[in-house]
């Protein structure tokens, strides 16, 4: 048994759509399908970083960068 996860894509018709990794041979498998609904994206706004800004923390960092009078090491 494994455990994988991916982002999967339900077309209007109702198809499910999902990249698997190569290493999962072909075939039919038994599979258990969780659906969370809160991380759901509007297919109509084109840009989803919008969306996700509110609920992701990491879209935050380096807004309010600290300045201690320190020049860049990088040259």
């Amino acid at each position: 048994m494994k455990t994988i996860e991916a982002i999967a894509t339900v077309t209007s018709d109702g198809q499910l759509i999902l990249q698997v990794p190569p290493d999962i041979r072909p075939g039919e498998h038994p599979i258990v399908l969780v659906i969370d609904e809160s991380l759901e994206v509007d297919p109509s706004n084109s840009s989803s970083d919008a969306q996700l800004s509110d609920e992701d923390p990491i879209f935050g960092l380096g807004k309010n960068p600290i300045k201690c009078g320190i020049s860049d090491a990088v040259k």
